[in-house]
């Protein structure tokens, strides 16, 4: 909006931008918000997919479903042993939590969606987890136990004893992406639900990033 200095007849003077409030943080830091345009508005009323939504309500059960794989699905090939119990505490209930964890905040990311849960998830964060619930499946098939002196694997038991070297080796690969692929999925989940809570408190990713430098210790980042 102008405003014309009537007075003395000088040209329109535009007023100065509303474009940040300030107020003053705890710890003394001031902060800037934003008012949503149309554009970040849009990033709150996002229409999503029938995939995303799939994904979503797929993730806990998928969650619970690779950790008993993991831990035990050799079982039902006949390759369950000695080290059944260690796997489930080691593997398959930390990878439980870190998807459940994910789950928990995707949900609550949706929530604040406009359209809720119908919103679904965004496409990188339900292909990183549908990518990690494959690498798992392929883990719990490729993962060696102890029965009865014997190293076997749901692998050596469908292609034969001659595969087990191979299966215990590539199982370290698949184990080691199955968690970083877990871990991915939490951290995007955050970061999405974080984004969306700060698009409802009027900052959109520029006076985030903004604010993150100004508050920033460290002069590389300026």
């Amino acid at each position: 909006m102008t405003s014309v200095d009537k007075s003395n007849g000088q040209q329109p003077i535009s007023n100065p931008p509303q474009t940040f409030k300030t107020s003053e943080a705890s710890g003394g830091f001031a902060s800037k918000r934003r008012f949503r345009d149309g554009k970040d508005q849009n990033l709150l009323a996002r229409e999503g997919s029938w995939a995303g939504r799939a994904v979503f309500y797929l993730s806990l059960p998928a969650a619970l479903a690779c950790a008993a794989w993991v831990s035990a699905g050799r079982a039902l090939f006949g390759a369950a042993g000695d080290l059944t119990f260690i796997f489930t505490i080691s593997f398959g209930l930390p990878l439980f939590l870190i998807l459940a964890l994910a789950h928990f905040f995707s949900a609550k990311e949706l929530k604040l969606q406009e359209r809720g849960f119908r919103a679904g998830l965004p496409p990188v964060t339900a292909l990183v987890l549908v990518s990690g619930w494959a690498i798992a499946a392929l883990f719990g098939f490729l993962i060696p136990d102890r029965l009865d002196g014997v190293t076997v694997s749901a692998a050596a038991q469908v292609l034969g004893p001659d595969v087990i070297g191979l299966s215990a080796a590539f199982a370290n690969t698949s184990g080691i992406l199955t968690f970083s692929f877990a871990i991915a999925s939490l951290l995007i989940s955050i970061a999405d639900y974080r984004r969306t809570k700060a698009l409802l408190q009027g900052l959109d990713d520029a006076t985030r990033e903004e604010l993150e430098r100004q508050d920033s210790i460290y002069d590389f980042l300026d």
